[in-house]
């Protein structure tokens, strides 16, 4: 995605590569002296876009110049800045779709532990108690009958991807944002499974004071 300076003197270098030509395109390119006014190239318009900023101008003043010198017409001039307008608000609305997609898959594996329970078929309480004894979600599943590390694995990826899947077909993340995630799901489950959570030590009991 273009920054909007970026889109800035792209669009300016287009309309000005269309408009002008001949003997009114060097005229229309000839610096004054109070401002670079747009060249042909990115350079140069990044340079005049750079020197109208410091003399407290824009891009609104350079394309008024233009219209002024007869390089564009003002409908050229509208179109541009109404371009630009639509590009910032276009990035906004990436920028917001991106914070909306990376919440969606942080609740995703956030229910990671829940389907875990889930697939134990042990109380919430039971799991807890075991992944504080210094189990793994694996060995706990290990020891259930019929239940077993490697399928808690494909259990997970199963469902988390069933969700990804799903929030693609809602338009809440893209199909690209949701394959970027699967093409790292094997490994991020498995290592999920075979954490194993620190103990934490009891706290030392205080001795009472001798009298």
């Amino acid at each position: 995605m273009f920054g909007i300076t970026k889109l800035a003197t792209v669009a300016v270098a287009v309309v000005l590569g269309l408009a002008v030509t001949g003997a009114a395109a060097r005229a229309a390119f000839q610096p004054p002296a109070e401002t670079a006014i747009v060249s042909a190239t990115d350079t140069g318009v990044a340079a005049s876009l750079q020197a109208e900023r410091e003399d407290g101008g824009g891009l609104r003043a350079i394309l008024e110049k233009l219209v002024q010198k007869g390089a564009i017409t003002q409908a050229q001039a509208d179109a541009i800045l109404a371009a630009l307008k639509e590009a910032a608000q276009e990035k906004k609305k990436d920028r917001d779709g991106g914070r909306e997609a990376a919440e969606i898959v942080k609740r995703v594996f956030g229910n990671m532990m829940r389907l875990s329970v889930e697939y134990v078929g042990l109380p919430q309480q039971a799991v807890a108690g075991q992944l504080k004894a210094g189990k793994s979600l694996g060995e706990i599943a290990n020891d259930q009958p019929g239940k077993s590390r490697e399928g808690l694995i494909a259990y997970l990826e199963a469902k988390i991807t069933a969700q990804l899947d799903k929030a693609v077909a809602d338009g809440k993340i893209t199909q690209a944002r949701a394959d970027e995630v699967k093409s790292h799901l094997s490994e991020r489950v498995t290592r999920f499974v075979d954490h194993k959570y620190e103990r934490k030590p009891a706290p030392a009991k205080q001795r009472k004071p001798t009298t």
